[in-house]
């Protein structure tokens, strides 16, 4: 599928809905939804591929840490994307599409989550449909979700299967429902830390409303901890034999040391308010031109929805930013990113569209003007999207990473015996994870992530140090002294762009590694210690 076809279809996928307005239309059904959300994936998946299969950014990071199973990876994650990612390249490789299948099962996944759970919440097959097609003006859901989720696209899932499952459990209230929540937190919890934030936020609301408090307080809610805290008990443990690599993590992630506490008190609060304010746009924006009336005090909430949900709901909103403030007053928290605020503020979206489908029924209006809206919005997407990749100027595509000769590397790699079972050293992320798309039977490290050393077969295996110098930083000098080695052989390698031939040069170094060096015992023995002295 060409790129160009691929615009006309996501904008025809965003249009078409645009014609059917009744309850009883097909495309507003679960299976219609899902398959429409899935086709949305495939053609944003086509614009990426534009640029080739090279990786880039977190994937090529990732595509590392599918060389080994563990309880663990990245302090500042938890593993289920890896495992998962695991699974998915034991078909496919360690190729860019194994990234994107993942990536767009989990988005569809949650389709169908955030579908049911309007659904329940809205009473209407049309608005849950609705719902679910404008998550495409979130920008964390229409823009950031395709240019840079991987531990988050896994979050984005669990958060609407949570959803899910709590509105399940208040309607139903049933044993069974109890044990759905606790597999849906555990999940969430082993996505990304920040889940967190959504299970205090939720449960916070649900007590706060009358009608679903009795479910937060009920006996049952004890196996709902037992079962999160049995399915993250082995992550829990690998942080705490690692405990000195994941208090270094928080530290630099959150920028506890990043200045004075009011320095770090003034930067989290200019933050949060970016944070929420660009987690509802373009939204907001739409509401506001299309959907006067949707905040009004005399509009009823729900009609043939569940107003109580619907409430609980709407609180989850102000007690996240509330949360939040406390965060950043409490300890001086100066990171807020706007991807850390999705189980936050995720459930208050559902509140946002029952306001706005109670304003369209109010006026007994047609949503034909909001399905345009959101038409519009998602094949705006996917022309900067393509825009991005098609222009070679490094303003618009950051360092145009997915456009390095990776390819040709791997040649010059071949033709000094690289291959099968020796050890493959990588001075940076993106040559590291590319080297391993390319040997899927070697073992590759970089220097930039000492603490995981994926161990080889071979007790003595042959290894090459690949440098590279096309980001323009130095490497350190112990490493340059390496890379000095007289068997050394620079090689480089010119980007071509379908638009602009040879329009950039990379350059790398490919160095033996001799057994008994102390580079070898630190980097490509079968354990090596980048941490040993000397």
């Amino acid at each position: 599928m060409r790129p160009l076809q691929a615009c006309g279809i996501a904008w025809a996928l965003g249009m078409g809905v645009v014609k059917m307005q009744t309850e009883n239309r097909a495309w507003s059904s679960l299976p219609a939804t899902v398959v429409i959300v899935a086709a949305w994936g495939v053609v944003n998946a086509a614009v990426r591929l534009f640029a080739g299969t090279r990786l880039a950014f977190d994937d090529a990071k990732e595509n590392l840490f599918t060389q080994s199973l563990q309880a663990g990876y990245l302090p500042d994650n938890p593993p289920l994307f890896e495992w998962l990612l695991i699974g998915v390249q034991t078909l496919m490789g360690p190729t860019l599409i194994s990234f994107l299948i993942l990536k767009y099962v989990l988005l569809t996944l949650a389709a169908m989550f955030a579908w049911l759970t309007a659904r329940r919440l809205l009473g209407s097959n049309t608005w849950a449909a609705i719902t679910v097609f404008s998550l495409v003006t979130l920008y964390q859901f229409g823009w950031n979700y395709h240019q840079a989720f991987t531990h988050s696209a896994v979050l984005v899932a669990s958060v609407a299967a949570a959803s899910w499952a709590s509105v399940r459990l208040v309607q139903e209230r049933r044993f069974a429902d109890y044990l759905i929540l606790g597999l849906t937190f555990g999940l969430g919890c082993l996505s990304k830390y920040n889940f967190a934030g959504f299970i205090l936020v939720m449960l916070a609301a649900l007590l706060l409303v009358k009608e679903t408090r009795s479910v937060v307080l009920s006996v049952w809610m004890v196996p709902v901890f037992a079962i999160a805290a049995l399915m993250v008990a082995p992550n829990i443990l690998y942080g705490i034999e690692h405990r000195a690599l994941y208090e270094f993590y928080l530290d630099g992630k959150l920028g506890l040391s990043a200045g004075s506490w009011g320095e770090r008190v003034a930067e989290g609060l200019e933050n949060l308010v970016v944070a929420v304010l660009s987690f509802f746009l373009p939204a907001l924006i739409i509401v506001a031109l299309l959907a006067r009336g949707t905040f009004s005090k005399s509009l009823p909430l729900a009609a043939g929805g569940d107003g109580a949900v619907l409430k609980a709901f709407g609180w989850t909103g102000a007690i996240s930013v509330l949360v939040i403030l406390a965060g950043v007053l409490a300890f001086g928290i100066p990171n807020i990113s706007e991807r850390y605020v999705i189980p936050f503020f995720y459930p208050a979206f559902f509140w946002l569209m029952a306001r706005v489908k109670a304003a369209h029924e109010s006026r007994e209006k047609s949503p034909r003007g909001w399905l345009t809206a959101v038409g519009l919005t998602a094949g705006v997407i996917v022309a900067l999207r393509f825009t991005i990749l098609a222009v070679p100027e490094e303003a618009l595509c950051r360092d145009c990473a997915e456009w390095a000769p990776y390819e040709k590397l791997a040649a010059d790699l071949e033709a000094r015996g690289a291959g099968d079972g020796m050890v493959l050293v990588a001075s940076n992320l993106d040559t590291a994870g590319n080297l391993r798309r390319h040997f899927p039977g070697a073992t590759v490290r970089a220097l930039t992530l000492p603490f995981y050393m994926p161990v080889p077969d071979a007790a003595e295996p042959s290894c090459l140090f690949v440098w590279s110098l096309e980001r323009g930083r130095p490497l350190a000098q112990y490493f340059a002294d390496v890379a000095a080695s007289p068997e050394t052989v620079t090689v480089s390698h010119a980007w071509d762009h379908p638009f602009r031939a040879s329009w950039k040069t990379g350059e790398w170094g490919i160095t033996p590694i001799a057994p008994g060096s102390d580079f070898y015992g630190r980097y490509c023995a079968q354990y090596a210690d980048p941490m040993r002295a000397g």
